[in-house]
């Protein structure tokens, strides 16, 4: 079982400057093996909260649909995988110039005969590999246009022998 240290601070008040080692460790001893502790942190820059405002399904291609977002001052269009989307949903979203591990800069590109202007963040790309391919959604309330502060993905995963 996967445990973030960021839910447990959310039920339990831990010193802030406490090692994830030693928690694990302090775990282990009172309550259930710890297998692993890992930290996870993303190197991602550029990102803002997007409003989703069109889905289409693009036709000729398997789950893959053209979108267009609300960017508080701008609407653009793009390209994605992601599935789940509806308007009125609220995404991390990479404009043009962002970067993100694994893909460098974004650019403008074309996908499926349709011009793809930046993208919508899939969670393996925040270090969030159980999110996979879909995308990252936030608050109701994020405007859009709003910068992601990337402290949001610095957190320790503890990983707990659940088979005992």
């Amino acid at each position: 079982m996967l445990i973030s240290l960021n839910w447990i601070r959310d039920f339990i008040d831990l010193p802030t400057d406490i090692d994830p080692r030693e928690l694990a460790e302090r775990f282990t001893i009172a309550t259930a093996e710890v297998e692993g502790v890992e930290h996870i942190t993303t190197t991602a820059k550029g990102l803002v909260a997007a409003e989703i405002v069109t889905v289409q399904p693009i036709a000729g291609t398997e789950k893959t649909f053209a979108v267009r977002v609300n960017l508080g001052n701008t609407r653009v269009d793009t390209v994605t995988i992601a599935e789940g989307l509806k308007p009125g949903d609220r995404v991390i979203y990479a404009p043009v110039g962002a970067t993100l591990p694994g893909v460098g800069t974004v650019t403008e590109r074309q996908a499926a005969g349709h011009t793809s202007t930046g993208m919508i963040v899939p969670g393996d790309a925040l270090g969030m590999p159980t999110v996979g391919q879909r995308a990252v959604w936030l608050p109701p309330s994020t405007p859009a246009g709003a910068a992601i502060d990337m402290r949001l993905f610095e957190d320790w995963v503890i990983e707990v022998d659940n088979k005992s």
